[in-house]
């Protein structure tokens, strides 16, 4: 299993912004000067609270029945993944995956705040989540 502990700069600031401004807005277009202050207030928080780490594992793909899947690791019995599977075409690995932001992002969040606020907060904790499976 690898782990993966990446680090956030003050140049992924921006970039995080931007993916949070989207996964709200479905667009990334114009924001009012409210929601872009709670904005940037979740933003920096969520910067300084996170601890993005991950996890992942690499396993060969030994054999698909319509009970499951049989890996190196054992099988898994889900005839919904079965099918999955099937419809990736000549999959020969599987790769699972977790990863967190850490505890200290779950204490600020879970602190009493606006609704709007903590929307915003778990939505930048998401993103970082999300983009924390890519980075070394």
């Amino acid at each position: 299993m690898k782990i993966v502990k990446p680090f956030f700069g003050p140049s992924e600031r921006e970039i995080l912004e931007e993916s949070v401004i989207e996964a709200l807005t479905s667009t990334g277009g114009y924001i009012e000067e409210e929601i872009r202050r709670v904005l940037d207030e979740s933003v920096r928080s969520s910067m300084k609270t996170a601890s993005p780490v991950g996890a992942y594992i690499l396993l060969p793909l030994l054999g698909i029945s319509r009970e499951g899947v049989m890996t190196e690791a054992g099988q898994i019995a889900s005839p919904k993944f079965a099918r999955f599977a099937v419809s990736c075409d000549n999959a020969r690995f599987l790769i699972f995956s977790v990863a967190t932001v850490g505890a200290a992002f779950d204490s600020e969040i879970s602190r009493d705040m606006p609704l709007f606020k903590k929307l915003v907060l778990d939505t930048a904790g998401s993103v970082l989540t999300e983009r924390s499976g890519g980075r070394n």
